[in-house]
């Protein structure tokens, strides 16, 4: 896999060039189909503020080759995503439940990069080739898979997305859960499950 460094903690592959055209795409198109939706109506700076800011977050995001860096644009993600929804009318309370969902997968994201610390001493993704063949690495797996299961709207961490699909902005409901953050939470998953962890040992285990 022929991978370019730009700097030390943001690399551009194969998997993730991908994941940065498609964000690309997606934010293109919401803020084509926002352009009259959002006519006329109030914090139109703002809104598109909010939408640029989601899109370079995101990227950055996928880009990212140190873990804690990840964690620094996956938890602002998390802010956007509260700010977008309350854009909405009555949307407040919907935006709470959603940054308390999001916000407390992250913070299992964050143990688990504890442990992938502690366990390999490093922080650079592409170093780490952790193996699944005890109850920590297996644990970290999980705390991080979680916040991918969370991030794409997965059971049973889905329940923001039908209140978020009621009240906010539709162009936010279609940027966010319905694609960019899926994308997202897949991607990471894919990320962490190719590269991360050797899965080998958990496949001997259920074969």
């Amino acid at each position: 896999m022929n991978i370019k460094y730009f700097y030390p903690w943001l690399k551009l592959d194969n998997l993730n060039s991908f994941v940065v055209l498609a964000i690309g795409l997606f934010s293109v198109l919401t803020v084509i189909y926002s352009s009259k939706f959002m006519n006329g109506r109030r914090g139109l700076i703002q809104y598109y503020a909010y939408i640029i800011l989601t899109a370079a977050i995101s990227i950055g995001a996928v880009l990212s080759n140190n873990l804690i860096l990840l964690l620094v644009f996956w938890g602002f993600l998390g802010l956007t995503l509260y700010l977008l929804i309350n854009m909405g009318d009555d949307a407040s309370g919907i935006a709470k439940k959603t940054f308390i969902i999001v916000g407390g997968s992250d913070a299992l994201m964050l143990l688990g990069i504890g442990i992938i610390y502690y366990l390999t001493g490093t922080l650079k993704m592409d170093s780490i080739r952790l193996e699944l063949n005890n109850g920590l690495s297996v644990f970290a797996y999980l705390c991080i898979a979680v916040a991918c299961f969370a991030k794409a709207g997965a059971m049973p961490f889905h329940s923001w997305i039908p209140d978020c699909a009621k009240h906010a902005p539709v162009p936010v409901v279609a940027f966010l859960p319905a694609s960019l953050d899926k994308l997202l939470g897949i991607y990471l998953l894919a990320r962490i499950s190719l590269n991360l962890f050797v899965m080998n040992e958990a496949l001997n285990i259920f074969l």
